[in-house]
């Protein structure tokens, strides 16, 4: 199964760091797209996180999505992904 995350912030890269060695013995693949590139890639080379582009190829790849954002960001996110 391949997990996306949306946001590497604070609460998205704890998310992250805390469940990335269970999602790899599960065989689960974690995903995560950030606008912050510098944050998303230094969590993927910690975690092994496969780091997307945009958010269109992130929840085109993922099963399941974690919408790790502020709150008030949700109205906005989620109309681009509708």
């Amino acid at each position: 199964m391949n997990i996306g995350f949306l946001g590497t912030g604070n609460m998205g890269g704890a998310i992250i760091s805390g469940y990335a060695k269970q999602a790899a013995r599960d065989g689960q693949t974690l995903l995560a797209f950030d606008l912050n590139t510098e944050k998303l890639l230094a969590l993927a080379e910690k975690t092994g996180l496969i780091a997307c582009i945009s958010q269109e190829e992130l929840v085109q790849r993922s099963d399941v999505l974690v919408l790790a954002i502020k709150p008030n960001m949700f109205d906005t996110v989620l109309t681009e992904l509708a």
